[in-house]
């Protein structure tokens, strides 16, 4: 007897998509009203002319109790509207899906929530929809505040809350459910630093319990830490089924397509009217564009913006991302620029250099500010906006002396090291 707590079978969903689809008038009405069978038959040709599409297609796998499984892939991949279809939420056009097990959704925070109730009787709400006893609620009530931190403003109208306030009281009622399976969609982004280390504990939690997770989420750090296993989407196709690093790797090798180079023409580029961002590329010491480059050699990441009508020179600030989404570090040149005299209206080009061994192999993501400090104004800002590849082409010695795998760590500095022998009473033999 298998063992199972999901299991897809050949899963499809369709989608109608209407074409100028409105409201009917009152005229449309009468004559609906009246003449039945012709608007049936209209409308039977209208549907034959909508679009339709496949969201999902042919998804089948099955999911062990006690796994914890990450479903990684692209906006519109159909992660989201799979989970629908396993929670009963939507049922799907073709195939099934069998659960065994009582399941717990969080596929949106505050669902349920209504704004006019206190904190206090939306937990009894929200609760009761999420599945939870009267009872239950009662027992869990005080835990349920105390993780959502808001016992000073638990009798107080959430539409008083603020974002992050509301967040927590969600998460906490949620994250309270006694169930066999748990689906998480992408709410672990939502609230502060403190807040998302607390519920990815709540995670962990849930899967050391035995409990089988679900779990959607673009943050790839988060998704390698909590999943063991990974399923990998692509436009409404299941494309691999593996370990959560082959899944990983997959997905950031040949589903993102962020280049290397951008460029824009002036009354497109990105900015206003005192800066124009015109052009930002990786590219080598030759000044070639690069798409890739070995970790031993220098990275510069060029970027020329067109500056008018200011008296002060405007900070370019760039952020460094790796693959799983860690921000590296950043850098600025606000020093390199303070004794440089200012000439408005021209054309500047601003190039950061990353010496060599630095990086770690993997993809580098490129997020980049230009702002003025006095005062304080963000011209530009722009998130993922190149990327590059940091490759390593040396031999294994060369790479790993005598170790092997994966070279741990976010960065991977050359750093340099001081060696002495100091001189013994008895020589020592080493053994060959």
């Amino acid at each position: 007897m298998n063992n199972f707590s999901i299991t897809a079978e050949n899963i499809g969903k369709q989608y109608q998509i209407k074409k100028g689809q409105r409201y009917g008038t009152l005229k449309e009405t009468i004559y609906r009203m009246l003449n039945p069978f012709q608007y049936q038959k209209k409308i039977a040709i209208d549907n034959e002319t909508d679009e339709r599409i496949w969201a999902l297609k042919d998804v089948s796998f099955s999911i062990s109790q006690g796994e914890v499984v990450g479903l990684i892939g692209r906006n519109g991949a159909g992660k989201s509207t799979l989970l629908k279809i396993i929670a009963g939420i939507t049922t799907p056009t073709t195939g099934k899906a069998i659960v065994a097990g009582k399941i717990g959704c969080l596929l949106e925070v505050g669902a349920g929530f209504h704004p006019f109730l206190t904190g206090r009787e939306n937990i009894f709400l929200s609760g009761s929809i999420l599945g939870l006893s009267r009872a239950d609620i009662k027992k869990k009530f005080d835990e349920i505040v105390a993780f959502a931190e808001i016992e000073n403003f638990i009798d107080t109208q959430i539409k008083y809350y603020s974002s992050g306030m509301y967040t927590r009281l969600a998460f906490a009622v949620a994250a309270h459910m006694v169930v066999d399976i748990l689906i998480v969609d992408e709410v672990l982004s939502v609230g502060d630093i403190a807040f998302q280390k607390k519920c990815l504990g709540t995670m962990d939690e849930a899967a050391s319990d035995g409990r089988t997770v679900l779990f959607v989420s673009h943050n790839m750090s988060t998704i390698k830490r909590l999943c063991s296993r990974g399923i990998l989407f692509h436009e409404g196709k299941m494309i691999m089924d593996a370990k959560i690093d082959n899944i990983v790797s997959q997905y950031l090798d040949n589903y993102l397509d962020t280049p290397s180079q951008k460029t824009w023409t002036y009354s497109e580029s990105p900015g206003n009217n005192h800066v124009r961002l015109l052009s930002i590329r990786a590219k080598n010491i030759q000044d070639a564009t690069i798409q890739s480059i070995d970790i031993r050699d220098k990275v510069g990441i060029e970027i020329i913006y067109q500056m008018n009508e200011l008296n002060q020179w405007p900070l370019v600030i760039v952020h460094f991302i790796n693959a799983e989404w860690l921000h590296l570090f950043s850098s600025h040149d606000y020093y390199h620029k303070q004794f440089s005299f200012i000439h408005s209206n021209s054309e500047i080009c601003s190039t950061c250099w990353i010496p060599g061994h630095l990086f770690n192999q993997g993809r580098i993501y490129i997020h980049l500010e230009i702002i003025t400090l006095s005062p304080q104004k963000n011209h530009v800002t722009l998130k993922d906006i190149i990327s590059f590849e940091i490759v390593d082409q040396r031999r294994l010695e060369e790479m790993k002396g005598p170790f092997g795998g994966q070279w741990p760590g976010v960065m991977r500095p050359d750093l340099k090291w001081d060696i002495k022998q100091n001189k013994t009473m008895f020589p020592v033999k080493l053994n060959r």
